[in-house]
């Protein structure tokens, strides 16, 4: 139907909603709509889609975007920089919808942002090249120091309590330190199946140089 249609679509304005019949511009009101569609999900649709359009009559307020997906819309005050959203807790700016950055411009930080993350892209690049591993239980980067795949996370996190396989990636109790390996763990071949494996191929040949990176995980 043409009101199922306006709706679906979101055309759910005031002058949107208008007659369909040629050259009438008669609005079609709230009641008729809901006369038609109560119970329904279009009339759900309906109530979503035009408090999405709603804004503060006044200058004390504004509706801002959630940053966090599928989360919604707020009403804040009209000069508040920073909040906490109603419904997720997320805190972010107001202005452009980052992290909370006080005493930082939005383009400041935007621009700091966006080289960090050209770092973190580039030490992922390194990563995949290494073949360096993540942590299974804190996600510290870790490269084998030795021959042996069980390792022994000594991040500030795990502390040495954390032990997990290099070539799967899974996490494994300190008494699997032989049984996990068929060939004992000097071998690249543990028990895991290979779908079920984080780690999809097998761990790069022992380093030369015996680096660990900061905060990372050893051979136990």
């Amino acid at each position: 139907s043409y009101l199922n249609s306006k709706i679906t679509e979101a055309q759910v304005a005031d002058d949107e909603l208008i007659c369909p019949l040629p050259g009438c511009r008669t609005e079609i009101t709230v009641a008729q709509i809901e006369g038609a569609t109560l119970g329904t999900a279009i009339w759900d649709k309906f109530l979503q889609f035009r408090m999405a359009l709603w804004q503060p009559g006044g200058p004390d307020g504004r509706m801002v975007d959630c940053p966090t997906p599928e989360c919604g819309k707020f009403l804040v005050e009209a000069d508040i920089d920073f909040v906490k959203c109603p419904m997720c807790a997320r805190e972010f700016c107001t202005r452009c919808g980052m992290k909370v950055h006080e005493g930082i411009s939005c383009e400041a930080f935007k621009a700091w942002h966006g080289e960090n993350a050209q770092a973190d892209d580039n030490f992922e690049e390194l990563m995949a090249q290494q073949k360096w591993r993540r942590c299974p239980r804190c996600n510290a980067p870790s490269e084998r120091a030795s021959g042996c795949n069980f390792m022994q996370c000594r991040s500030a996190v795990c502390r040495k309590h954390t032990f997990w396989c290099y070539i799967c990636g899974k996490e494994l109790p300190k008494d699997d330190h032989y049984t996990h390996y068929p060939r004992g763990p000097y071998e690249d071949e543990c028990n895991t199946p290979e779908a079920e494996r984080v780690h999809k191929e097998g761990p790069q040949e022992e380093p030369s140089n015996g680096v660990v990176p900061q905060g990372g995980a050893g051979a136990a």
